[in-house]
């Protein structure tokens, strides 16, 4: 990270920081190479914003929300733990590698041992070589999984 650049702000958001959400959601708009399909309405970013085990985390700098990520508590039934599932994470192209992107994840590492959650993980398409060439770079270790998507109908409207 250059000496210039000032210390980003990183923190997790919640109910009354919509606005900053939606501005988490263009970040990921403009960071993912596989185009976002639409934005839900306000009131259900609200409700993810005020539900138990929603983890929403922004990187602010220069004073605009430039990256963050979405992560989900999942508890496990095989012992009394839960686990972390990463669902997005992005920073804006003309901020990344200056190393926002690590400094987001360990924000969420440091969240994770204050919950007592061991273990995190996230997924990255094959064809996406940057991000996974940065979670390797911090870390992170590769399992070979197949993923399967199902849908149970139409989505709900929001």
């Amino acid at each position: 990270m250059g000496k210039d650049m000032q210390q980003p702000e990183i923190r997790r958001i919640g109910l009354g920081d919509l606005s900053v959400f939606i501005d988490l959601v263009g970040v990921f708009q403009k960071a993912f190479t596989a185009p976002v399909e639409g934005v839900a309405h306000s009131s259900y970013l609200n409700e993810l914003l005020d539900r138990e085990g929603m983890v929403i985390i922004i990187v602010v700098l220069e004073g605009r929300v430039v990256g963050g990520l979405t992560a989900h508590e999942m508890p496990r039934w095989d012992r009394p733990s839960t686990e972390l599932y990463i669902y997005d994470i992005g920073i804006l192209p003309e901020f990344q590698r200056r190393g926002l992107g690590r400094k987001l994840m360990e924000f969420l590492q440091v969240y994770a041992r204050n919950r007592g959650i061991r273990d995190y993980f996230v997924e990255a398409n094959l064809e996406d070589r940057g991000a996974i060439s940065f979670y390797r770079a911090i870390g992170g270790s590769t399992e070979p999984v197949v993923h399967f998507n199902f849908t149970s109908g139409p989505d709900r409207e929001g």
